[in-house]
């Protein structure tokens, strides 16, 4: 049972209706996270902790890479397209397009044809996607592009469907979020903690141990400790190779993710199969087993020393592949941002523009692992929002190291009203089901129950105020 989930792209965890956490627990650990110290006095609390911690990594990942910053303009252009796309096809019959089990697909070849034409479009779109592709194509439909991918870059190697597997973005970020949850707890134990705390902790390290988690979500993590065990096991004691294997592996993921905007990743210098995260780790692995001893020893201090700069340098430098440092991968990004901004007053571009800026100066947030804890200590000012079940939607941030709500701000209603569009964008590319988002914030006055799963918008609440029904009366109902 999922005790916590994030989706992708909308910046909001969602905390299970089954969970022990409230307003109140999520704000305990947020506070407990920015210090590093453990709250926990039973095992359902640690679970709490833990998974709070490991979502909210995944929300790190979404807004502070590249990944997340393509993935989220990907949607910006795509709602409008959606939204035609379907209006055409609401000429015919009132129908979700890709409902191919219509009597209609069978037979009225017109039908048939505005489906198929519709689902071309669809997917080919969905294709610009880098993380949301896990949404909408199937493991195997993904394992076959990522080996296309890794044909191309490396035409001489073969690889296996289990080895492509282990390179999947969502793997990667799921053993990035498992690592940086790991190497908090052992922090925790180092500044020390009650000994009832710590056993707790070692009676549960299946939650947080990435050793003990599905081999897909360790695969390439074990892949960096054998290269720093090999490269260093005269240097360094075990404890060290495998605190040094950690910082490794969170610094070559978070480069990995730093995917670029389409100025980079269209150049004639490039193959774009080269920035897929899978592919662009695998090139980093090469290159820190080709390093000279030298070199990798600056690579090991200078993450030591908190100089992630000079480190991916030295690593780029030995890359079979000219990739551009990240740091300017994000201030890219961060122009682009800019730009947007000119146009749309939106709080979550203005959120996007401060990641960007973060990244830009190669701030250790990225670089040593995506926790609340590195936000605080560099005075970050990014909002942390969730849903519970008796709570609804909320909003916290720290200005210093003091917590803020950020109920009813500009970027609470930029956020909320993103995700009602991302619910409507799912319902006709994806689930044919609609969950209004704003029926959970508690403060829209003509939300019902029927509001959290609606199939057929005509159910929507017949009420001017009603914003969803609004947005899709000119062309849907």
């Amino acid at each position: 049972m999922n005790i916590a989930k994030y989706e992708w792209a909308s910046l909001i965890s969602r905390m299970s209706a089954f969970a022990p956490i409230d307003k109140a627990t999520v704000i305990n650990n947020m506070c407990s996270l920015s210090n590093q110290s453990a709250n926990w006095n039973t095992k359902g609390e640690f679970v709490s902790y833990v998974s709070f911690f490991h979502e909210t990594v995944h929300f790190y990942q979404d807004l502070l890479t590249g990944v997340g910053h393509n993935d989220y303009l990907v949607y910006k252009e795509l709602f409008p397209q959606v939204f035609i796309w379907f209006k055409e096809m609401n000429k015919i019959t009132n129908i979700v397009p890709y409902n191919l089990s219509h009597p209609l697909y069978k037979t009225d070849e017109h039908f048939k044809f505005c489906c198929d034409n519709y689902l071309q479009n669809l997917k080919r779109a969905i294709n610009n996607f880098v993380f949301e592709k896990t949404k909408y194509l199937t493991r195997q439909e993904r394992i076959f592009n990522l080996k296309n991918h890794f044909n191309l870059v490396f035409p001489n190697k073969q690889i296996t469907d289990e080895e492509i597997e282990s390179y999947l973005i969502e793997y990667l970020f799921e053993s990035e979020a498992a690592c940086t949850v790991q190497r908090e707890i052992f922090n925790i134990f180092d500044k020390g903690c009650s000994p009832e705390r710590a056993n707790i902790a070692k009676s549960n390290d299946y939650l947080y141990l990435s050793s003990k988690m599905d081999k897909l979500y360790n695969a390439s993590f074990s892949h960096v400790v054998n290269s720093v065990q090999e490269s260093m096991k005269n240097v360094l004691t075990k404890k060290d190779i495998f605190d040094t294997s950690i910082f490794m592996y969170l610094f070559l993921v978070d480069i990995a993710s730093a995917y670029p905007p389409s100025e980079i990743l269209n150049s004639p210098r490039f193959l774009k199969s080269e920035f897929d995260p899978g592919v662009k780790y695998v090139r980093l692995l090469r290159a820190l087993d080709k390093c000279t001893k030298e070199d990798g020893e600056n690579i090991a201090n200078a993450i030591r020393n908190n100089d992630p700069y000079t480190a991916e340098e030295i690593l780029l430098r030995n890359c079979e592949t000219d990739y551009p440092h990240s740091t300017n991968i994000y201030l890219k990004w961060m122009t682009i941002f800019e730009n947007l901004a000119e146009e749309d007053d939106s709080e979550i571009i203005q959120l996007r523009i401060k990641a960007s800026k973060i990244r830009s100066k190669m701030n250790h947030i990225g670089f040593y692992g995506k926790t609340v804890a590195g936000a605080i200590g560099d005075n970050i000012d990014i909002p942390l929002t969730f849903i519970t079940k008796n709570d609804g939607l909320f909003t916290y941030s720290f200005s210093g190291h003091q917590l803020v709500d950020n109920y009813l701000s500009r970027l609470f209603i930029d956020i909320s009203n993103w995700n009602s569009e991302l619910e409507l964008f799912n319902y006709f590319a994806n689930t044919g089901t609609f969950s209004c988002i704003l029926s959970e914030n508690k403060y829209c006055s003509i939300a019902s129950s029927s509001c959290l799963k609606i199939q057929n918008f005509n159910k929507l609440p017949n009420d001017i105020r009603c914003i969803t029904k609004s947005k899709l009366s000119s062309f849907i109902l």
